[in-house]
């Protein structure tokens, strides 16, 4: 989007400092109840949809909500801090972090999910220098979604319709841009810019000319695998590295 090509050109440009701390939010407000989804089995292929996760009986709640259960998803991490994830290495020319540990736990879905509900992880970075940490949340929309990258000299703000600049300092510029108009659309986007077309029409062009999309297939491998060590990590409750 608009918003953070410019934001990273920001940072680059050395404007917001040294960097050491990236503070990361996804945090939703949501019903926990479990619907009564009138699905036929007969309309659904369960034996493909489960791959290769263990033989289980047709469920239609797990079926539509899949990404809180382990054999189909990895909850709140990868569904959602993947994406932050994705920004950051991009901004950093980081690859995956190269440790993990998280806390988080079923405070609302006993019972419901098997993800947690609300987690906290924090990734170090040491060849680069900064560590990264996420919250994220179902029962409250407090600071929503965004990106704070906080810098010696500044503050960088990022969300999925503008970017700010908090100085640190008397004196320092406060800026902020976006190209759209501030009117939410739903929980985390906004009206304008609407990344989803954003990111449909630069695959599009890719399929078309052959070029690299802005997100390769290798920088997904990198972000997911970073959202995958932060559940290493919340599962086995250690401190985990990559590669081990």
């Amino acid at each position: 989007m608009p918003q953070i090509i410019r934001a990273r050109e920001k940072l680059r440009s050395g404007q917001i400092g040294t960097v050491s701390k990236v503070h990361l939010t996804w945090n939703r407000n949501r019903k926990f109840e479990r619907p009564n989804y009138q699905i036929d089995p007969k309309t659904v292929d369960w034996k493909a949809f489960l791959g290769n996760a263990p033989d289980q009986p047709f469920d239609p709640y797990r079926f539509r909500t899949w990404r809180f259960f382990w054999n189909f998803g990895g909850g709140i991490l990868t569904d959602l801090m993947v994406h932050h994830l994705d920004v950051i290495h991009w901004f950093f020319e980081s690859n995956q972090p190269a440790l993990a540990t998280a806390i988080g736990h079923n405070y609302n879905t006993a019972g419901l999910w098997e993800t947690p509900d609300t987690i906290h992880c924090l990734l170090d970075y040491p060849d680069e220098k900064y560590q990264v940490y996420f919250e994220g949340t179902f029962s409250n929309a407090r600071n929503r979604v965004m990106i704070e990258i906080m810098g010696s000299d500044a503050t960088l703000y990022m969300d999925r319709g503008w970017y700010e600049i908090f100085p640190e300092h008397k004196g320092g510029k406060h800026e902020k841009w976006g190209p759209g108009d501030d009117v939410r659309r739903g929980l985390d986007f906004y009206k304008n810019p609407d990344g989803g077309i954003i990111h449909l029409a630069n695959w599009l062009e890719c399929i078309r000319t052959g070029k690299q999309p802005n997100c390769t297939v290798e920088d997904g491998v990198q972000a997911a695998a970073g959202a995958h060590l932060g559940n290493r990590a919340y599962r086995s409750g250690k401190v985990v590295r990559a590669g081990n």
